[in-house]
């Protein structure tokens, strides 16, 4: 299962690294290739409340097996492609395959892993975004031709939805659906529930957060003089770093830390590590520490460095996220819905975050700004996690 969201996250990981392909092949302006890096949210975005909902009433192993599906059939669309507009649309193929695969993850773990386990398991849950965006990236910038990227990200679907079906088996997807309440009543219930919200709201600014950072690597990487090859492997440890602080979320939870804490000192981290990566004097910093054209090298370091310790603790605030969407949720029969939610949020943020960011730049004539603008996000992630300190836990009670 976790395995199930690896995958699904390489789909998104492979567009960024095969992109300046792309723009060559097919004469790409900014405003397509931004579509396309996009276009992967759009379900997320737009119906991640309405897909919990149809996951948690027809069962969530037919739901992780169809989402593969899609994701295979999407990814060998797109390899044969031959313009954007088509490529486009296997990119939304993909996008519901996305949505339809990561939501039933929490609810089938639940069904399955009992006691103190379930805290364990929801962390890597919670890193199955990293690994798979951070494959993602390595398989599109050293395999031959962004095809060939395509055509591995559809093999590996098509083989994993086998396994899901065989491995996992219907009798979880069955046990699912008898509990299920009908589909607008889950997502009434969740609407209607503080809990999901505040997730919501805390997964869509965290996620703009991580947008802003890595949406600025390729110019951290670009002003060093890096080649495509070594930015790809440098964009692929820095995403893959956010998995530490997603299993170390589960190893939290098993020894009894609140999740609010948890939730608020990454928080805090981010902000530091963030002001760190934007901030205009660490370039005057680095060249007081170093001579010469040692200065421009220190000064990615110091910023590189920062990346990799915003990722990895930033990394706590999603696996925290799952752990509390299983005691939030309005009920059982709704963790599916209220995962939805939450991934709706996520997608949200992730779609608008860039343009926030690049209207700042542009206003204000640089990046410095930028580290003030992702700390403000930071801190109603703070302000939602000292909230849900008063709320009870209908899924526990139940």
């Amino acid at each position: 299962m976790v395995g199930a969201g690896i995958v699904a996250a390489l789909h998104v990981g492979k567009m960024p690294a095969a992109l300046p392909q792309l723009t060559a092949q097919f004469g790409l302006s900014l405003l397509q290739a931004s579509t396309l890096l996009s276009v992967i949210q759009l379900a997320t975005s737009s119906i991640g409340l309405f897909g919990g909902a149809l996951t948690d009433r027809f069962g969530h192993v037919r739901a992780m097996v169809a989402g593969l599906c899609l994701l295979s059939l999407g990814s060998g669309l797109g390899a044969l492609s031959q313009d954007p507009r088509a490529l486009l649309a296997s990119r939304v193929l993909e996008s519901l395959g996305f949505i339809f695969t990561v939501l039933p993850g929490p609810t089938l773990l639940r069904q399955r892993i009992a006691g103190d386990r379930l805290s364990a398991w929801l962390g890597w849950w919670g890193a199955y975004m990293p690994f798979g965006m951070g494959m993602g990236l390595l398989l599109a910038a050293f395999l031959p031709g962004w095809r060939s990227a395509w055509w591995v990200a559809c093999t590996l679907s098509a083989l994993w939805a086998l396994l899901v079906w065989r491995g996992v088996g219907t009798a979880a997807g069955q046990a699912g659906a008898r509990v299920a309440a009908p589909m607008l009543a889950n997502a009434r219930q969740t609407l209607g529930s503080p809990g999901p919200w505040l997730l919501a709201a805390m997964f869509g600014f965290y996620a703009a957060q991580w947008m802003g950072v890595f949406g600025f690597l390729p110019t951290v990487y670009r002003d060093a003089g890096i080649s495509p090859q070594w930015g790809g492997l440098l964009s692929a440890v820095g995403v893959i770093a956010n998995a530490w602080g997603n299993i170390d979320a589960g190893r939290r939870a098993q020894r009894g830390v609140p999740a609010q804490g948890t939730l608020i000192g990454a928080s805090a981290v981010m902000i530091l590590t963030a002001w760190l990566i934007f901030a205009a004097p660490l370039q005057a910093w680095a060249a007081a520490l170093g001579a010469g054209s040692a200065a421009g090298g220190l000064a990615f370091a110091l910023r590189y460095l920062a990346v990799l310790v915003f990722s990895a603790v930033a990394g706590r605030i999603p696996g925290t996220l799952f752990q509390l969407s299983n005691r939030l949720a309005p009920g059982p029969q709704a963790v599916a819905t209220t995962v939805g939610f939450m991934q709706q949020g996520a997608g949200l943020g992730q779609l608008l975050a860039p343009a926030c960011i690049a209207w700042l730049a542009t206003t204000t004539g640089g990046w410095g700004a930028t580290g003030w603008l992702t700390g403000a996000w930071a801190l109603v992630v703070m302000v939602a996690a000292w909230r849900i300190a008063g709320l009870r836990a209908p899924s526990a009670a139940r």
